[in-house]
């Protein structure tokens, strides 16, 4: 038996004001992501669900996103600073189709930040680690709203090369916290947790 994959990936829901939004990813189906207007979860027909439900849809093919790769984990969703509705996600795996670099492609760990009505690209966050010859892939961000105003303020996600970075959505600044021995994969999503003492524990 073989596993055909299609649209493998997780989902992630967000309601902004009135309208509810579902952003998607393929897994192991394909390098891109899609949004769905859900804020009607009952259409009249398929079609209609078909026509009218689909916000847009991303690949590595589309303008700007060349590094984007496999993606198994979920989008974060929030609000960008200036509270426009945002998708945050790394750029996943295997991000090698465009390895000669003619199309901008890097093979760096990268994180999206996407306007989640619209799948225009707010901005993207290189961590700088990865090359075209040796493809490097950031796994699921957790998001941190440090002041509570329901705009993230910073992501912590890990690669596939054992490191574990921290991001600062205000400044667009990354910085590196940790890489493990032998540069084992980070894969999952860090959860992150007030310390007692003050400032953030990140476990993974």
């Amino acid at each position: 038996y073989t596993h055909q994959h299609f649209v493998d990936g997780q989902v992630a829901i967000k309601t902004y004001a009135t309208q509810s939004v579902l952003v998607g990813t393929l897994g192991g189906g394909g390098e891109g992501l899609y949004a769905l207007d859900v804020t009607n979860p009952n259409p009249a027909t398929e079609s209609a669900a078909a026509a009218n439900n689909v916000l847009w849809e991303i690949t590595n093919d589309t303008s700007g996103f060349a590094d984007l790769g496999y993606i198994y984990g979920k989008a974060a969703m929030t609000r960008a600073q200036d509270g426009t509705p945002m998708a945050v996600i790394g750029n996943g795996y295997n991000s090698n189709s465009g390895a000669s670099g003619s199309n901008g492609f890097t093979g760096m760990a990268k994180l999206y930040l996407v306007n989640a009505l619209t799948g225009a690209k707010i901005g993207e966050i290189s961590t700088g680690s990865g090359s075209t010859s040796s493809p490097n892939g950031l796994s699921t961000p957790t998001l941190v709203d440090d002041d509570f105003d329901g705009r993230a303020d910073y992501a912590y996600a890990g690669d596939i090369d054992g490191h574990l970075w921290k991001f600062n959505l205000k400044t667009n600044a990354v910085t590196e916290l940790l890489t493990t021995d032998s540069n084992q994969a980070i894969t999952m999503a860090p959860p992150v947790m007030k310390h007692p003492n003050g400032g953030y524990m990140v476990v993974f």
